[in-house]
């Protein structure tokens, strides 16, 4: 009994570890102008700490320090093992990158191929003039679809941090003066 615990244990730490070290998400930062906003509100659910907002943004003031994307398989055993850890992954890296919060961009599955199999019998008899036959065939296909997702990681800030207006960015410096004709 002892050994098939330990042969089980060995087979579940051959099979997660890799899955989850592959299924690591890409973070990107973000630099620019107009990388502090106001949200205001949507769909939230909080997950290890880390809000995920969806159909809207927080209701805060936040910084946005850059992207997540994150694409792993979807079907079969090794893609619902994959799925489950899709917000545990996300929250784990929203948190290495400094954020509270991510904010749903995108997602998407798609089917990029089809596996399955299939199996023929048949049988025949006959004799000078008469022949018969029978068969059977039976068979599954199955999508392969894979799950590419990307969220906004912000930071949220102090409630009278000043957010920039939107519109053109004003220049640094006054504008030169005209040139002047003799």
């Amino acid at each position: 009994m002892k050994s098939i615990l330990i042969v089980g244990a060995a087979v579940w730490v051959a099979l997660a570890v890799p899955l989850r070290a592959i299924a690591a998400p890409e973070f990107l930062a973000y630099e620019g102008r107009n990388a502090i906003h106001e949200g205001q509100g949507g769909e939230k659910k909080t997950v290890d700490g880390v809000e995920f907002w969806s159909n809207g943004d927080p209701p805060h003031k936040f910084l946005v320090l850059g992207s997540l994307t994150d694409r792993r398989h979807a079907t079969g055993l090794v893609g619902m093992v994959r799925m489950s850890s899709l917000d545990d992954d996300i929250a784990k890296a929203a948190r290495a990158a400094g954020g509270d919060a991510v904010i749903l961009a995108s997602e998407d599955n798609e089917v990029v191929g089809v596996a399955g199999s299939a199996y023929t019998s048949v049988n025949g008899y006959g004799g000078w003039g008469s022949y018969h036959a029978n068969g059977f065939t039976s068979g599954f296909a199955r999508p392969i679809e894979k799950h590419d997702s990307r969220y906004i990681v912000v930071k949220y800030l102090p409630e009278d941090t000043p957010v920039p207006k939107a519109g053109p960015a004003q220049p640094d410096q006054a504008a030169p003066p005209p040139p002047v004709h003799p």
